[in-house]
């Protein structure tokens, strides 16, 4: 776990408690609750339970932890924090109102369990902001008009080998590289933010512009697709688990590898609008062709246990008039990547990956057939 993420979510998971007032409003609530129980038949008393209840509800509806990226939701859930927060915390109170109606005494019993939770857990992110703090720790900041892809590689993929490694991050230029020229016209320079373990998670820094979107739009729409094949996977590994041989299971990867080679598929289609930045024809279906090699690279590797998170900072604003329609745009490309940043999620994975598509080019396949036949 990288520790400069890990403090800027303990401060924003601090300034939640402090802003929103997530434990005061849960004991008002524990109040207002033993209120109704000694005075059942009062009406003013389930008025101010309504009342306390409206505005727990759209403190939790506008927490800040609902616009966490895929890997700062990935910290909160190992920090065990996942289901204290915003619309999973939501769901557990109108879960326990549902429940007991006509017991407030037992809804009671259970609010005061979560605020006792969340008394301990807010003392552990108050001693983990005090000791970095002390230490000088600086927060994860992303600038201003700018974006982060992140490639979180397990450990167990590379074997911990240098020289997998490496070739990993060859990799992933392959993959950024197609994507910047077809929406920008050129090539970009990726810089490396950060490099963490325990598995390795690679944070490559950008401005917030066209390519990012459209590998978020890939990349969200392949995630969405993959979801759909878990079962099948799981699946698989219990067949596989039960003696059934490996040949008889070919129908299945057969079968999975033609759904993500489709959804490859539709997403150059949808590439091949508006997005293209060159007039070069030829070179548009060299990049379409890389972008397709990239996408199946990537979603091997997903299937692989690789996970991507992307996240965006707010836009700065200007007054300047000559700026306003570009400032226009930009905010409309913020928008859509906020959206697809906050509902992506982590990939879990278990068990024998499912995937296999073709990670060359029919040019790369000819000049490996010619080194070949050299030998």
């Amino acid at each position: 776990m990288n520790t400069e993420k890990l403090y800027s979510i303990c401060k924003e998971l601090d300034r939640e408690y402090s802003e929103k007032s997530l434990i005061d409003n849960l004991q008002h609530i524990i109040n207002v609750l033993q209120n109704v129980i000694n005075n059942p038949a009062d009406p003013d008393q389930q008025n101010q339970l309504a009342e306390r209840l409206r505005i727990l509800r759209e403190s939790l509806a506008s927490s800040f932890t609902n616009d966490f990226s895929a890997g700062w939701k990935q910290t909160l859930k190992e920090l065990k924090g996942d289901a204290l927060f915003g619309r999973e915390f939501l769901t557990q109170i109108n879960s326990i109102f549902e429940r007991n109606q006509i017991t407030p005494a037992v809804a009671m019993a259970e609010l005061r369990t979560l605020v006792d939770r969340h008394n301990a857990f807010k003392e552990g992110i108050t001693a983990i902001i005090t000791g970095f703090d002390r230490l000088g720790m600086e927060k994860e900041v992303l600038e201003p008009n700018h974006s982060e892809i992140g490639f979180l590689i397990p450990r167990t993929y590379l074997d911990n080998d240098l020289d997998k490694f490496g070739k990993e991050i060859h990799e992933i230029t392959f993959i950024l590289n197609h994507i910047a020229e077809y929406s920008t016209g050129q090539k970009q320079s990726f810089k490396i933010k950060s490099i963490s373990s325990s598995d390795f998670l690679i944070t490559i820094n950008a401005e917030t512009i066209a390519w990012v979107l459209l590998f978020a739009k890939g990349v969200s729409w392949l995630l969405d697709e993959y979801k759909k094949l878990l079962e099948i996977r799981k699946l698989q590994n219990e067949l596989k688990s039960q003696g059934v041989p490996d040949q008889n299971l070919s129908g299945i990867e057969t079968h999975a590898n033609k759904v993500m080679e489709d959804a490859v598929e539709k997403i150059i289609i949808e590439f091949d609008g508006d997005y293209f930045q060159s007039g070069d024809g030829k070179r548009k279906n060299e990049l379409k062709n890389g972008i397709r090699i990239g996408f199946n690279k990537l979603i091997n590797r997903i299937d692989k246990g690789y996970n991507i998170e992307i996240r965006v900072s707010p836009q700065t604003q200007t007054e300047e008039p000559e700026k306003t329609e570009e400032l226009k745009k930009q905010n409309e490309t913020y928008a859509q990547m906020k959206d697809i940043s906050t509902k992506m999620e982590y990939m879990q994975v278990s068990g024998k990956n499912i995937l296999s598509l073709p990670e060359t080019t029919t040019e790369e396949k000819k000049t490996e057939h010619k080194k070949d036949d050299k030998k």
